[in-house]
């Protein structure tokens, strides 16, 4: 698996949301060079999770963006399964719109360990 492939994966009904989503993850993923493959659109009433877990093994994936963890799933609970079969995998889920703020933030600097995202301010 090679860390430079990445998927982008944005989850809602708001067309304009998901746009910019998909467009911040994609400037996120240029800045580190990394190739996105392919981006997932998913509405919230499907997780898409059976088609991100089709491309990341397909397209030896090592990176997943996306807009935020709620995107993956919006609460906790049901959010550890999926998150679960991601990090099977040996993929890193990045939430860019939070790592994108705590950047913003000056003297604050952020890294992260597979989606824990810890900030040293």
């Amino acid at each position: 698996m090679t860390a430079e492939r990445a998927v982008i994966y944005v989850r809602g009904d708001d067309d304009r949301l998901l746009r910019d989503a998909e467009r911040e993850c994609d400037e996120y993923a240029e800045r580190f060079g990394w190739s996105v493959q392919e981006s997932i659109y998913a509405p919230s009433s499907d997780t898409g999770l059976s088609a991100l877990m089709s491309v990341i093994l397909e397209l030896d994936i090592g990176i997943v963006l996306t807009g935020s963890l709620d995107m993956i799933s919006p609460d906790q609970e049901t959010r550890d399964m999926p998150m679960m079969q991601i990090e099977k995998t040996g993929v890193i889920v990045h939430p860019v719109s939070t790592l994108t703020m705590l950047s913003a933030i000056p003297g604050c600097t952020a890294w992260m360990t597979s989606v824990r995202l810890r900030p040293k301010c």
